[in-house]
């Protein structure tokens, strides 16, 4: 008995460092008490879960594995752990039979199917797991097993069905708040759920968060005169998640620029090995994990921090913090995007940011908050460096349309398949793309098969993909035409991500805030014209540009320059409108007022501090928004994926076929080229790059493709201070500019080793071209990255025709040279040229 309290006093003590993320105190006493019981699974466990959430896989496996050896399949624990770490790895055979194995020797049999119910779903046998879940529900039915029955009949399509699960589990936990929210989430995915229907559920929430959490509280601040404004952002999105895209560049803006300190709260896992996550981490604010700390922890904290204004990112959706907000946590609280669907529906949530699309008027009847409509949208959007060019329209090669649909497949019920096979009817010759992870499962793809079948769609014109990484699923536009928004939740980031690579929606408002994302984007890139007024306009808004495909291929090409400029990608206005937002909210609780509703007649003027703040480091406040909005994220954790990712599949094998037969390469731009390069053994290479960072993350994955007979020669050129996609965002160093496209030449005259191909893709690029005109032998080849729809660039063919274009690229070959003096006239100008 003496040992079982020792070992059960280690393990409880396990545990709180295991909660607490403190991996240095679990592995220092899992190995001490492992020296009094050796081998014991549950340590080896512990261990292992440990390793795991450090990201160290094959520690982490070895200890599951030491654990099962020694009777870790007895232990729910050791067997979720193990599962875990199969999962990182996709292995999903190995997980069924790990759970099976459970099942058949476990201590808890009920708790052991339960387990193997939930790894058939992940392993997509939906199906299976169902029928299981049916099993352990006629023996009891318990909440949280209804909610993950819940989940699995969404998956499958059923969505009322699954509704209803979420709703037993309600009745059985009257005090979950996370089942209430989950209801609140998938009511908005069914058709026929208004503003009306939904308001019951808005209100049960609503009620019993103020019942568990409710309170009154004082505050005092000083004036803002003397300080600056304090605001906090609570989240589960600060990483490679649609709030995460949403909301980082305008929370960096407020940050670097604006009288204010930022504090960011995490509520999700950590995410080291995030990229955005890392620039979020970069971001000047005060940061702080607060993932499963209990609610009364996290409100102790929001005070002790004294902010001014608080803001919620998560919503109804998973690590939710909510019940902070119902126990007041600041003098002003207010709901942005996560887990937006509608109103909070939470106590003591003073206002709502949204837009005039979002919220017409008159939505405030069915919100708890006050609503702040914004000018030009309720977010501003970095794109990710991975973002695919934007390549002809597939319908003029493939001679038929292609739809898709990227979109939550929760998304996707009996009334958006009837119109989207309407459309598939009236154009028989056409596809449609729809993409998600239930469809790795055959239950679900034969389920959407039988759907459209039932609407007189044949499975030849369906494509049904899985999931796929993000830079993948973002290059997938390049094969799509039109996208069809679902409907009545419609899509948000999912639109944006379309318009940027190209893909126009066509959208149809639902009846709610959920249903009306798409509207909102659309409206302020300014394709209005996209927005239908009924399901009948939405059909024939589509046939109408099908018949247009020529008039389709320019909106294409303008659309990501149409974001750029409009206020989806200005970063710094955007974060002017936050402030005045939250400015004004502050302003009215220091006089004692009651929230009100703010409505924006114009776009908020940018303080003068701000402006001076940005003259004084040479910054043009605006021009700093180009493409990704703000500064360039320091390049930590990049990957061969990701260089390699940068070029279209088409252009890349271009690229190689020359490489193949090249001995001397110069590359404007390191990256995915200098991997290829070196793979295909060319024996000279020579870089030209001004980004130290990136270059350095080159060389390092690079390490891995060079031999040992390639030479490669970097010239790393000073341009000074950069931002988006290396950029110069100021001419503090103007006098080097020249040397970017010069300072190859010098060596490679004095060594007499000319390359025989050349790949412009990086900066100064005309000035490139030019420089290579001059100094290159005849017969040199030279790839121009990105030229095909950039017309500032074919000022080239002033000097040498095209010999080819493959995709975006344009393919030359120097012949006689007839026009030197004038090319030096035009290098001297572009030179100071930087795109």
């Amino acid at each position: 008995m003496k040992n079982a309290h020792k070992l059960q006093k280690a393990l409880t003590e396990i545990d709180q460092a295991l909660k607490n993320f403190d991996h240095e105190n679990v592995t220092r006493l899992s190995r001490a008490t492992l020296k009094q019981f050796p081998n014991h699974p549950l340590l080896l466990g512990c261990l292992a879960k440990s390793s795991h959430e450090q990201g160290e896989a094959k520690e982490a496996l070895k200890f599951a594995e030491q654990a099962m050896t020694h009777g870790g399949i007895k232990w729910l624990p050791v067997v979720s752990t193990h599962l875990e770490i199969l999962e990182a790895d996709k292995n999903w055979d190995a997980m069924v039979d790990l759970a099976e194995k459970s099942l058949n020797q476990g201590n808890d049999p009920r708790k052991s199917k339960w387990l193997l119910a939930r790894t058939l779903v992940k392993a997509d046998r939906r199906k299976e797991a169902l029928a299981l879940f049916e099993q352990l529900l006629a023996e009891k039915p318990e909440a949280n097993l209804l909610n993950d029955c819940c989940h699995c009949l969404f998956d499958m399509g059923y969505q009322e069905a699954g509704l209803l699960q979420n709703q037993l589990a309600a009745a059985l936990e009257p005090n979950s708040l996370v089942i209430r929210s989950n209801i609140i989430l998938m009511a908005h995915y069914i058709p026929g759920m208004t503003n009306e229907k939904l308001l019951p559920l808005h209100k049960d929430y609503f009620e019993s968060c103020a019942r568990q959490y409710g309170q009154v509280r004082q505050f005092t601040r000083s004036p803002l005169e003397n300080r600056n404004l304090r605001i906090g952002f609570i989240s589960n999105g600060f990483w490679s998640h649609p709030a995460g895209w949403l909301s980082i560049g305008a929370i960096m803006m407020l940050a670097e620029h604006f009288p204010c300190d930022i504090f960011l709260y995490n509520s999700h896992p950590p995410k080291p090995k995030d990229a955005v996550a890392n620039r979020f981490r970069q971001i000047p604010s005060t940061q702080c994990s607060v993932y499963k700390w209990p609610v009364e922890k996290i409100h102790e904290k929001l005070l002790a921090d004294e902010l001014d204004v608080l803001v919620d990112m998560s919503g109804h959706s998973a690590d939710s913090a909510l019940p902070a907000f119902a126990a007041r946590s600041a003098p002003v609280q207010v709901k942005w995007i996560g887990g937006l669907s509608n109103t909070s529906a939470t106590p003591n949530m003073d206002y709502l940011l949204s837009d005039w699309v979002e919220t017409p008027e008159g939505a405030e009847a069915t919100f708890t908050e006050s609503l702040v409509r914004l000018p030009g949208g309720y977010v501003s959007y970095a794109p990710p460096r991975y973002m695919p060019n934007i390549n002809r329209l597939p319908a003029l090669d493939n001679g038929y349309l292609t739809f898709a649909c990227f979109n939550n497949v929760h998304k996707i019920n009996p009334t958006i398949i009837e119109v989207w096979s309407r459309i598939l009817k009236a154009l028989p010759s056409s596809r449609l793309i729809l993409k998600g992870k239930q469809f790795n499962d055959v239950g679900v793809r034969n389920g959407m098969y039988a759907a459209f079948k039932n609407e007189g769609v044949s499975s030849e014109q369906l494509q049904l993909e899985g999931p796929s990484t993000h830079d993948q699923l973002l290059k997938t536009y390049q094969k799509v035409d039109i996208a069809l928004d679902p409907w009545p939740y419609t899509g948000g980031l999912t639109t944006i991500e379309a318009l940027y690579v190209g893909v126009p929606t066509v959208t149809y408002p639902g009846p709610h805030f959920a249903g009306r994302h798409a509207a909102s984007h659309l409206t302020n890139v300014g394709l209005e014209d996209w927005i239908a007024k009924d399901f009948d306009h939405y059909v024939e808004i589509v046939k109408d540009w099908a018949s247009k495909l020529e008039d389709l291929d320019n909106l294409r090409f303008g659309l990501r320059k149409r974001c750029e400029d409009s206020p989806l990608g200005d970063h710094l206005q955007f974060a002017a409108n936050l402030y005045q937002a939250f400015t004004i909210m502050f302003q009215q609780w220091e006089q004692g007022k009651t929230p009100s509703s703010i409505n924006f007649s114009g776009f908020a003027e940018i303080p003068c501090s701000v402006i001076e703040k940005l003259k004084t480091k040479n910054e043009d406040p605006h021009k700093e928004q180009n493409n990704e909005g703000l500064a360039p994220e320091k390049i930590t954790g990049i990957t061969e994926q990701d260089l390699l990712s940068h070029m279209p599949e088409n252009e890349q094998k271009k690229l190689i076929s020359l490489l193949k037969n090249s001995k001397s390469f110069l590359e404007y731009g390191a990256g995915g080229s200098t991997l290829l390069s070196m793979r295909e053994e060319v024996k000279n290479i020579i870089t030209v790059e001004s980004d130290a960072s990136f270059m350095s993350a080159v060389e390092e994955i690079s390490k891995s493709y060079k031999k040992n007979s390639t030479e490669h020669h970097v010239h790393l050129i000073d341009i000074g201070k950069t931002g988006a996609w290396s950029f110069p965002i100021n001419n503090e160093k103007i006098s080097n500019w020249h040397e970017y496209a010069q300072k190859p030449w010098e060596r490679i005259i004095n060594n007499n080793k000319h390359p025989d191909l050349i790949l412009i893709d990086g900066r100064f690029r005309v000035a490139c071209f030019l420089a290579c005109y001059i100094f290159s032998k005849s017969g040199t080849k030279i790839l121009f990255d990105d030229y095909t729809n950039r017309t500032h660039y074919h000022i080239c063919e002033k000097y040498l025709p095209i010999k080819s274009r493959h995709g975006r690229m344009a393919l030359f070959v120097v012949e006689e040279k007839t026009k030197i003096n004038a090319a030096i006239m035009d290098y001297v100008k572009y030179c100071l040229i930087p795109s």
